[in-house]
């Protein structure tokens, strides 16, 4: 029986990862355009201005990803978050993060099939429940808890930063559980939680991007600090030290470091004492209170087993 599961498992990573290296997968489960019939791009000559940034102004647009926040608030792309394109995209998150061509296509045409069918999209477009944005992030709410899954949640982030402390590099077994937390605290919290394929693929290229551009340039680690910049202040830390990845962001570097994230990812439960989430002001639902709800929340999650044999959790 161990084998078969792990066959299974096996199976699955394998069927994940080819769909991502033939660019046949994309964060709104939609498959991809043919990329021979994308127009051809040409590559900006300008040096981008790092320190160039301010905060949204009235009028201007934002959405649940705080990549591309950050890249609006420093002027990379239009300041207001409208009229986003693909080769606008291809071009800044080449220059920016170091995504390759194809990869980077991929990810605009995402946004694209959430806009108005113009070939643009806003950054407000992007707040539609279950396109990119989805139950589990990392620093954003919850649609079914509030209505906003688009603004940045202090308390949220502050679980997920939790498993960084003490540390000036995210590990890769504390990424992943970091990741699984925030998937479990919301299956839990959440009656109407939604967490299928296309979520999962989110949730895990969310976490895999993270790892490959927030990097050091004098190691290649993973810098906590770069993370609480952009999350916190959708900045680029530039003056903390963090430079444009200097390894090209490709399919297969992407899926390589999936494929890590996904094995690394805890089988049964997250080691940790989830009534944390209560000192964090997560809280959860249903009537309970006071120690008795502390006592079942942590309770659940020391019994709780991810379904299947899937590895993708």
């Amino acid at each position: 029986m161990a084998r078969i599961r792990l066959r299974s498992r096996i199976h699955s990573i394998f069927n994940f990862l080819l769909s991502l290296l033939l660019c046949t997968g994309s964060s709104t489960g939609l498959h991809t355009l043919p990329l021979l019939l994308l127009p051809p791009l040409v590559a900006s000559t300008t040096s981008p201005d790092f320190l160039n940034w301010h905060s949204p102004q009235p009028g201007d647009l934002r959405g649940p990803c705080p990549g591309l926040n950050a890249l609006a608030n420093h002027a990379l792309i239009p300041r207001n978050g409208r009229n986003l394109s693909i080769p606008l995209l291809v071009d800044t998150l080449g220059s920016i993060f170091n995504l390759s061509p194809e990869l980077a296509r991929i990810v605009s045409l995402g946004g694209v099939a959430l806009g108005p069918g113009n070939g643009t999209f806003s950054l407000l477009d992007l707040n539609k429940h279950n396109g990119i944005e989805h139950d589990g992030s990392l620093s954003r709410a919850d649609y079914n808890l509030g209505g906003d899954n688009f603004s940045f949640n202090p308390a949220i982030f502050a679980s997920y930063m939790r498993w960084f402390e003490g540390s000036e590099t995210v590990s890769l077994n504390a990424a992943a559980a970091a990741r699984l937390s925030r998937v479990q605290t919301e299956r839990f919290r959440n009656g109407a939680f939604v967490y299928g394929p296309s979520q999962q693929f989110s949730s895990y290229l969310e976490s895999a991007i993270l790892r490959l551009t927030m990097v050091d340039p004098a190691d290649g680690g993973t810098k906590v600090e770069f993370l609480r910049t952009l999350f916190e202040e959708e900045r680029l830390p530039f003056k903390e030290g963090w430079r444009p990845p200097k390894a090209q962001i490709n399919g297969a570097s992407l899926a390589n470091t999936i494929l890590q994230l996904a094995l690394a990812t805890p089988a049964q439960n997250v080691p940790w004492d989830l009534t944390d989430l209560y000192v964090a002001g997560l809280g959860r639902r249903g009537p309970e209170g006071g120690s008795n709800r502390d006592s079942r929340a942590h309770q659940y999650f020391l019994s709780w087993h991810l379904p299947g044999a899937d590895l993708f959790v």
